[in-house]
């Protein structure tokens, strides 16, 4: 895929929006390991010709394995009443 840069002088600007929700993705999978599966994405072009991203909705992902096997959870995945047994029984 071309750079950013040849994207936007061809007057490319649906390639570039999607190349940057790529990048969104990929950042989401390597940091928070969910997949996004599908997402409605806005972007703007102010007076300057500069595209921002401004908002995204309807997101649907999934949760990514480890590199172990295991599926890795966030804090706000884990029943506190499970692990506040798991930790007594510790």
């Amino acid at each position: 895929m071309e750079d950013d840069l040849a994207l936007l002088e061809a007057g490319k600007y649906r390639d570039y929006c999607y190349k940057q929700c790529l990048k969104m993705c990929y950042y989401l999978q390597m940091v928070r390991s969910r997949e996004v599966l599908q997402m409605k994405v806005e972007f703007h072009q102010d007076d300057n010709k500069n595209i921002w991203f401004t908002y995204a909705s309807d997101i649907h992902f999934r949760h990514r394995f480890g590199r172990d096997g295991r599926q890795k959870m966030s804090l706000t995945e884990v029943d506190p009443t499970r692990l506040a047994k798991k930790m007594k029984e510790d």
